[in-house]
């Protein structure tokens, strides 16, 4: 099935984490590459807003999360660390997506999040569990 930039696009600004988790599943490498450039640039503009009004109250922007699991299932990791902590979606996310894509730099990544302040370790624990470091 061909995926393409304006289905990835318009399942980050309705900020759909699950099913841009199952758009990038079962893809390779270059596969994912070539949608990179789409998350990083989704990424930079939702992280611009990174609240949104809701009549009287104001949330996180949905498409903050989905951006950053984008950029975890097509981004390099030099390009992940670039985008700061923000690029780093919620665990289960973190974890699916990392188990489907497997890639190489997964123990720098775990190292990288073990040095951050604030980062937990229930994030590097659900990795490891998951037998991705």
């Amino acid at each position: 099935m061909t995926r393409t930039v304006e289905e990835l696009e318009s399942l980050i600004h309705a900020g759909r984490d699950e099913e841009c988790i199952k758009f990038f599943a079962g893809m390779d490498e270059t596969e994912r590459m070539a949608f990179a450039k789409t998350a990083e640039t989704a990424f930079k503009v939702a992280r611009q807003q990174q609240f949104v009004q809701i009549g009287r109250t104001s949330s996180w922007n949905p498409a903050l999360e989905t951006s950053a699991i984008a950029v975890v299932a097509t981004c390099s990791f030099s390009a992940m660390k670039g985008l700061g902590p923000l690029a780093i979606p919620y665990y289960k996310s973190l974890v699916a997506v990392l188990a489907d894509r497997r890639p190489k730099w997964c123990d720098e990544y775990a190292e990288y999040l073990l040095d951050r302040d604030s980062y937990p370790w229930l994030t590097v624990r659900a990795l490891m569990t998951a037998g991705l470091c």
